[in-house]
């Protein structure tokens, strides 16, 4: 029986890499395509549904599945687009180090499990980051 949603911890289904190579186009993952539904897999599947109008609970289910595979996924064409995707896949990475580093400034380590209490810590860092002015939201 196949599965229908796919969610936090799941791993080694082919839908899972399918949904992490749409959403590494839209650049809203940019880790490895590993088909282990991660941290990563989690927020950049929130925030497509919050960007397409689909209920939003982090799963993998068939509406976000469908919405997903409507993207249209065109190979690069030459080496200048190519060189072009790396350097967006380097800022990618830039952005991701420096969210680490500062999580890490407040006692957040990238190792810490997410529980209660790292939710708790993020949010206090980001209202911290609000208030300070600078948050870019």
């Amino acid at each position: 029986m196949a599965k229908d949603v796919f969610r936090l911890g799941d791993r080694d289904h082919p839908e899972i890499a399918e949904a992490q190579r749409i959403l590494a186009h839209l650049g809203l993952y940019p880790f490895a395509i590993d088909s282990i539904f991660g941290y990563g897999t989690y927020w950049a599947v929130i925030v497509f549904q919050q960007n397409n109008q689909l209920q939003v609970d982090g799963d993998l289910g068939p509406l976000t599945l469908a919405a997903l595979r409507k993207i249209p996924i065109t190979p690069p064409q030459d080496l200048y687009e190519i060189a072009n995707l790396r350097e967006v896949m380097k800022r990618k990475a830039y952005v991701v180090r420096e969210a680490q580093y500062k999580l890490n400034m407040v006692g957040i380590r990238k190792d810490d499990v997410y529980d209660n209490a790292f939710s708790d810590r993020l949010v206090v860092f980001w209202i911290n980051e609000k208030r300070n002015g600078k948050s870019g939201s």
